[in-house]
């Protein structure tokens, strides 16, 4: 459940219903929201077989964004009358059409706190920076090392610099073993909004270790500083990586 503040005396909730049905491959989700403290809740109008989360900017409640890992990235600015695809420039090399309007396999989308118009997002197909208002995602994964590649399931933004954010690669040759490339995990940065990136695996194992790209995926910040963690493993840094 997500829920998005706009003034002291609005408050909205959202929650994602999962409709299964027997025997099917896939799970369809629908956003519903509530509109008076949970007093009444009514259907938000958009669904998708897999949604991953909802995004709320914390400036206007009424706009938000939509995760999907078979559509891509939907918007609403106006408390989900109406939604919009956002996927321009974003590859999905598994369709027909390369870059198609929506059909994206998103993985993780983060807005930034301080500042929400910078969004960023690990998808199947690499990573990528937004500045709204524009619509154009940028891959940003292009300038991260070649022999590394930019696929991944996690990515966390920096909680005060929105230049700052991490990710954890894995390997995505053809068979997608889906474990840190070479068998030796890292965590790599950006501090300047994906235009360089610099390795970090002080601490971590150097060889045989084929840490899973999705159980050991990043784990969303909690705001507090200096402090990153790899999930599942069990492998925390207190210096930022």
């Amino acid at each position: 459940m997500t829920c998005g503040t706009q003034g002291r005396r609005r408050r909205r909730c959202f929650a994602v219903r999962m409709l299964a049905s027997r025997g099917a491959a896939s799970i369809a989700t629908t956003i519903i929201k509530c509109t008076s403290s949970g007093i009444r809740w009514v259907r938000a109008r958009l669904t998708a077989r897999v949604l991953s989360s909802v995004i709320v900017d914390p400036r206007d409640a009424r706009h938000m964004y939509m995760v999907t890992s078979d559509g891509g990235a939907f918007e609403t600015v106006d408390n989900c009358g109406t939604w919009r695809s956002i996927n321009k420039g974003v590859e999905a090399n598994f369709l027909p059409d390369p870059y198609p309007e929506y059909g994206q396999d998103v993985h993780c989308l983060c807005m930034h706190q301080a500042n929400p118009d910078r969004l960023y997002q690990q998808n199947h197909c690499g990573i990528y920076r937004i500045d709204r208002p524009s619509d154009d995602w940028i891959r940003i994964g292009n300038n991260m090392p070649k022999e590394i590649g930019d696929i991944g399931f996690g990515i966390v933004v920096h909680p005060r610099d929105p230049d700052t954010a991490w990710v954890f690669p894995m390997d995505a040759t053809t068979v997608w073993p889906r474990t840190s490339p070479d068998g030796r995990p890292a965590v790599y940065r950006t501090s300047d909004a994906g235009a360089t990136w610099q390795r970090q695996d002080r601490g971590l194992p150097r060889e045989h270790a084929w840490f899973h790209g999705q159980a050991a995926g990043v784990l969303r910040r909690r705001f507090r500083p200096g402090r990153t963690l790899l999930r599942h493993h069990q492998w925390r840094s207190v210096d930022e990586s």
